[in-house]
Order: C-alpha cells, then structure tokens, then sequence
C-alpha cells in the first residue's frame, strides 16, 4: 500500500470520527430535547388536573346554588353538589343522560315556551328554547318552578348564560340556580306582620282621634263654662264662688295640657305632623311667645332677657305655629323649674351641615340636672326622680315632644346642665327651612245631658251663623257673642246651616270640622264652592290642630278649641 493511500485512509478515518462524534452530539441533544418536552408535556398535564381539581373544588362549595351545564343538543355535561342537594340527583344518574327539561314544571315550561312562540311568531322546541331564553334574557334572574326527583316542587331564582367556543360560536348553556323558598316564606311573614303594624297604626290612630274628640269636647265646656261662671259671679258680687271657680277652670286647663302632650307625642311619632314652612320674622315669634309666657314668669317670680344681635338673621324659613310651640315648651319647662331666678333667651348665628343656621339657647338658674339626668332628658315621661314629680308635677313630655319637632323641622336640640347651678337647652334650626276622608264623628247631633237647641229662625238684621254638632259649644260661643251685641243662629249640622245661609246671608261663619254626616272640611269646601256663599268668611272653631289645611281651604280664621273669650271676640269684629 502506498503512502498516498495510507493518507487517504487516515483523512477517511478522521472524517468519519468527526462524523461520529457529531452524530453522538446531535444524538445526545435530541434526547435533551424529547426529555424536555416529556417534562413540559407532564407539567402541562398536571397543572391541568390541578385547575380541574380546582374548578370542581369551586362548583362542589357552591352547595347553595345548583349549577348545571349542558351542551346544543341539551346533553347535561356538568352537575355540582349544590344541584344534587337541590334536585336530590346523583351525578351518575343526570351526566350524558337527561336533559335541563327535567327539572322544570312541564305546564310552567309550556306556558313559556308558547309565551315566546308566539313573540317570534315561530316554533320553538327542546333546547333551543333554553338557547333562546338565554340570548334574550342574559344575566336576568327569574323566578321559575323546579321539581325535585321525587315530584316535590320549589321556586328557585334561575339565570341561563351561554357558552361560547373559541371561535365564538354557542357550544352549550350553563344554568345556576337558588332555592328562594325560605325567602319566600320570609317575605310573606314580613307582609303580614307589616299589614299587621299597619292595622294596629290605623286603630291607634282612630283610637286617637276618638279619644282626642271624647276628652276634648268636654272638657272644652268645663273651661268655657268655669271661665264664664267666673266673670258672672264677679259681676253679680258673688266673690265667695270665685276661687272655686278658678280652681275647676286652672285644673280642666291642666288635664286639656296633659291630654295635648300625649295626643302631640303619638301624632308625631306616627309621622300625622305635617310642617307649612313660610318666611317669617323670628324677632316677631320671639315676642309673640314671650308675651304668652310672662304671666307664668310672673307668677314664678323670675326675670325674662332676650338677647338677638343685630347681625343675626331675623328673617328665616319655618313652621310659625310649630316654633312657637317649641319655644313654648322650653321656656315653660325652663321656668317650672326656676323660682326667683333668671331666665334667658340667647339667640346667636350657627351652622348646620354646611348651610347657616340659627340657634337659639333657653337658659334657666333653676335646679339643673345631674349628668345622669341630662342622658335621659328627651326620653318620653322621664321626671328625675320622686322627689321632682312630686314638687313639680307635669308628664315628662314637653322636652321629647321639643326634641321630635326640632328634628321634624330639621334642626338638632340639645342640654347643658348642672345639679343646682341651672340648665341650657338649645336647638339649632336652617335658616332656609327643611324640605320637607271623612273624619270620625259622634254618631248623635245631642248627647245626655246636652243642651238642647231650639229651630232657628233667621233674623232680619244681621246675624253670626254657628255650625256645631256640640249643643255646649253653641251655648258658649252664643253666650259670649250675644254679651257683646251679636245676633246669633246655631244649627247642629252642615247641610241645615248652608240651607239657612241661602235665605239669608250671615256676617260670617263659625264652623266646627268633627261633625255627623258631613264634616266641616267638606262643609268649607262647598261653601267655597257656591258662587252665594263664598264670600262670607268661615272661622274655623275645633279641636282639630290643623290650620294649614283650614287655610287651604278657604277659611278667614282658625281658632283651637278652648277659644279665649277676648280672642274670639276680637276675630269676629274683624269681620262683622
């Protein structure tokens, strides 16, 4: 062999070499590269079992709400614990083998099958209703009838969404639905109990309004009675009866204040208050309400300072008859607990939420009151304790009835107190104001033991027209207009009187509400109706408190029963 071919041979063997070890390397990358991919493959695997095993995990807690896949076709593909509880099915026994149908009230599902046919004006069977129902309803919850596997039937909340493929074509529908029946049986018990409150409010309240008539009316004739006994024993020098006199008048007044608070307090706490906000001078309601509480001041011995800067609005929006009636009670409360003292009213500029405010403060150098007091004060019918019943008597109600209107007005109230050093109690109201059938009468025109009333005949000079079903209003009020002159004719119903009114126009009309047959609102409304009669001016008298409707009405005046002789007298003049 030649040395060109040995050469020859050894570059073959060394080409080959290289080639083996390429190969072996190549080889030896391959098999990196399968082993990889085993690897990944397997981790992929796992991590899928994993979100399965955490998907079933999530449809197996949902024990509450029953969850049911299905495919096109209505092949049931999933079905978690919560629709076996529901449904009382296995798994085994609805997977591949029934369809959603199954679990539907079959009238109820045809009822809504027809319900649809008949919007598409085309037919609409097996699955593809549910499709259907699905595409229109999405994300809407119903309310429909499941039936259980043993025939029982419950309603339960259902909500059908479409599967989409990920070429966004429909591959099957998921149904989750929730046993509603204890909600059910909730509603209806929360029904009943709220028509229950409801009927007790409606009997508390006619109650009420019995009771506010029963007790007023007569105790309206003790006070008007006494009052006029009083100043004819003065007249006929029968001074020995006076006192008397004065104790029955002073008492009935008492017990008229004490049913007042009570019938107040139930009023507004069945929300029957009803505010008529206007623009008022607050200056003005101040010295109207101080005039009205100097006499007690008086008698109680105490001295009475209104302090109001100049820079402190006067003019604000408010309910004139129910800040009155707020400031009454806190000064009167301030000054049942004072004797030769102080008292004072402090009016200064506040804010509440943001907007200007008012606050008026009502100071005293009475008793004042332990902390423990002041925690409990605006709670209904608390007194301190015996010792303070006792001495100062009163029902515990002025301070919550002030508490419930000052919120009602939409301001706050509040105390400052100390045992023996005197109290300031205070409320904060918005300078602009807060956002804020046929009556039951007695059955009978005359009651025992009222006064009879004789037919009246209608003067030829003019004449004052009373309208009452109480025979002892018409003595009283007849009593105290015939001293001062007036020609008088009283007439037990409406219909009698506006008959009267027609032969012969009156001066004006004193006009009772609480009567038989048709009451004073519906009398007023007709009187201002007749193109005769409504000129003549209507003056509210009643018990009934509610003078923004008497004015919406018509009336000229409102006058609450007990009516104070002089302020009677002074309205009638305005119109006569």
């Amino acid at each position: 062999m030649t040395e060109d071919e040995i050469r020859e041979l050894i570059s073959e063997r060394d080409v080959l070499r290289q080639e083996v070890i390429v190969a072996r390397r190549s080889a030896e990358f391959t098999a990196k590269l399968v082993v990889d991919q085993f690897r990944e493959t397997d981790g992929f695997i796992q991590r899928l079992h994993i979100a399965n095993a955490w998907q079933q995990a999530v449809l197996d807690a949902a024990s509450r709400i029953s969850i049911i896949a299905a495919t096109t076709d209505g092949t049931i593909q999933l079905f978690n614990t919560g629709a076996k509880k529901m449904l009382q099915y296995s798994p085994e026994e609805v997977i591949g083998k029934l369809t959603p149908e199954v679990f539907h009230d079959k009238y109820e599902l045809e009822a809504r099958r027809a319900k649809m046919q008949e919007s598409l004006n085309r037919p609409v069977d097996g699955m593809n209703f549910f499709l259907e129902y699905a595409r229109r309803e999405t994300l809407a919850e119903q309310e429909w009838t499941y039936v259980r596997k043993d025939g029982s039937k419950f309603l339960a909340t259902l909500n059908m969404t479409l599967i989409y493929g990920p070429d966004r074509s429909i591959v099957g529908i998921l149904c989750s639905a929730r046993d509603i029946t204890q909600r059910k049986i909730i509603e209806q018990e929360m029904i009943a109990a709220k028509n229950a409150a409801e009927t007790a409010n409606r009997t508390k309240s006619t109650f009420l309004a019995n009771m506010s008539h029963e007790l007023r009316t007569p105790l309206n004739a003790i006070i008007g009675y006494s009052e006029m006994l009083q100043e004819e024993a003065e007249e006929r020098s029968l001074g020995e009866f006076v006192p008397d006199l004065k104790r029955i008048h002073s008492a009935a007044k008492l017990l008229l204040s004490l049913i007042n608070d009570v019938l107040d307090l139930s009023k507004i706490e069945a929300g029957k208050v009803e505010l008529a906000p206007e623009t008022i001078d607050l200056s003005e309601i101040i010295r109207d309400v101080v005039a009205t509480v100097q006499p007690l001041i008086e008698k109680q011995q105490n001295g009475l300072a209104v302090e109001f800067p100049a820079s402190v609005p006067h003019e604000m929006v408010a309910d004139p008859i129910r800040l009155k009636q707020l400031l009454f009670n806190l000064i009167s409360n301030a000054n049942k607990f004072t004797e030769h003292g102080r008292l004072a009213i402090v009016v200064s500029g506040d804010d509440l939420l943001n907007q200007p405010a008012v606050r008026i403060a009502v100071k005293d150098s009475g008793i004042g009151m332990s902390p423990e007091m002041v925690q409990q004060v605006f709670q209904p019918f608390f007194q301190g304790d015996a010792s303070t019943t006792k001495k100062y008597g009163g029902t515990g109600l002025g301070l919550p009835i002030s508490k419930k209107l000052c919120e009602l007005m939409g301001g706050k109230i509040g105390v400052e107190s100390e045992l023996g050093k005197g109290s300031t109690v205070y409320f904060v109201l918005p300078v602009s104001g807060v956002n804020g059938g046929k009556k039951a009468g007695p059955s009978d025109g005359l009651k025992a033991g009222a006064l009879p009333i004789e037919v009246p005949v209608v003067p030829a000079r003019d004449y004052l027209l009373i309208i009452d079903n109480d025979p002892n209003a018409h003595d009283l009020l007849g009593r105290q207009l015939k001293r001062e002159g007036f020609e008088v004719v009283s007439v037990l119903g409406a219909d009698e009187g506006m008959a009267i009114a027609r032969r012969k126009k009156p001066r004006a009309i004193l006009l009772d509400v609480i009567m038989p047959e048709k009451d004073g609102w519906s009398a007023l409304r007709q009187l201002k109706a007749d193109s005769i009669l409504s000129d003549i001016p209507v003056v509210m008298v009643t018990i009934v408190d509610d003078q923004k409707l008497g004015f919406a009405l018509g009336a000229a005046e409102y006058l609450v029963k007990p009516v104070n002789n002089e302020r009677l007298i002074a309205v009638v003049k305005k119109y006569v």
